[in-house]
Order: structure tokens, then sequence, then C-alpha cells
């Protein structure tokens, strides 16, 4: 079954809330053995991140210098749309919610 990307997106209400945001890291944790979709990004930073009104979410660290990753806590971040993992076998790309340093 092909799953349109729009379809996709749209599924993906409460990811949306967080484009933009800025949040601190609260904790976080490196992914060392990954599941098959996402062994291409590993060893990966997933943290979980608070936000200014007291909403946390979690998720993927991009651009982060891996030689720095015990000062992370306390670091700002902002939510950003990023690739989730490799394209499926219809050729479908997912997008989603990451976190970059600030």
């Amino acid at each position: 079954m092909i799953t349109s990307p729009i379809k996709n997106w749209r599924r993906q209400k409460i990811s949306k809330q967080f484009l933009g945001k800025v949040g601190k890291i609260s904790t976080w944790t490196q992914i060392f053995s990954a599941g098959d979709d996402h062994k291409t990004y590993s060893p990966y930073i997933v943290a979980i991140v608070e936000f200014e009104d007291g909403i946390r979410a979690y998720g993927q660290l991009v651009d982060v210098n891996i030689s720095n990753i015990d000062s992370l806590k306390d670091s700002l971040v902002k939510g950003v749309l990023r690739k989730l993992q490799e394209p499926s076998k219809d050729d479908i790309v997912t997008y989603g919610l990451k976190f970059a340093m600030l």
C-alpha cells in the first residue's frame, strides 16, 4: 500500500507544534546499536527536551559534535524538520521532529 507523503505529514500533528521552538535538554542518551531503519545514523544521540511552558518532547539530536557530549545537559536546542529514516520500499521519505543545537 502506497501512503501519500501529505497524509504522512498530517498524521504528525503533535510534532508540528515543536518546529522552531527552543527548549533545554533535560537528559540524553547515546544509541550505539540501532534498529534496521536507523542503522545509517548510528551512533546517535536522543534527548528529552523541556520547553518554557513545561511541555517535554523527545527526539534525535542533529548537528552535534560528539566530542562535547558530556556538556549536553541544559544546552539549548531548536525543533527542526529532518528525515527520520531511509526511504521505504514505496520510496516515501518520512520527515519528522529532531532537535538541532543552538
